[in-house]
């Protein structure tokens, strides 16, 4: 599949199950290492197919192969904020199938990503990486997020471990 096979749209409802399994496949793997959970259960299930409900303040994007759209190749997303100080900010988060690691798709669901919060009026996106995600923060970079800062032990991994993060950000 090459870069030009894949599409970027807004994800539904109907994405839900085939979102579930990009999560899914990615815990199981141990690819996520920072879910703050071991499995994607019945209750995140439910709380996702809530947000893609909500077209007005949620923004999930799905990438998908344009021969066969109803299976997600990767994901992408940001919410908006009702609360006054911060409602030109967004933290934003991605994730591909493992299956489907560096054929673009990360790129591609970002610069999406991107262009839409610009288009919603958002000043500012911003992130936090793991410092062992090397792949992710090169995807930042690339996109014209800088880092901003280090957090010293500030998430703790599935494992229990805690672990150093990169705040990224990126003016829009």
């Amino acid at each position: 599949m090459n870069n030009k096979e894949i599409i970027v749209r807004r994800a539904t409802i109907k994405d839900a199950e085939s979102i579930a399994k990009v999560w899914r496949t990615s815990i199981s793997q141990g690819e996520t290492k920072y879910t703050n959970t071991i499995n994607f259960d019945q209750r995140k299930y439910k709380r996702l197919k809530e947000g893609l409900k909500d077209k007005k303040n949620n923004f999930t994007f799905v990438a998908t192969n344009k021969d066969d759209k109803k299976v997600v190749l990767g994901i992408c997303g940001f919410q908006l904020r009702e609360k006054v100080r911060t409602r030109k900010r967004i933290e934003i988060g991605w994730l591909v199938h493992p299956e489907h690691y560096k054929k673009g798709i990360a790129t591609k669901l970002l610069k999406h990503l991107i262009k839409t919060a610009k288009s919603v009026g958002i000043k500012k996106i911003e992130a936090e990486i793991i410092t062992e995600n090397i792949a992710s923060l090169k995807l930042a970079l690339k996109c014209g997020f800088q880092i901003e800062g280090l957090k010293k032990k500030s998430m703790i991994l599935d494992s229990g471990k805690m672990t150093d993060v990169y705040v990224i950000g990126k003016r829009v």
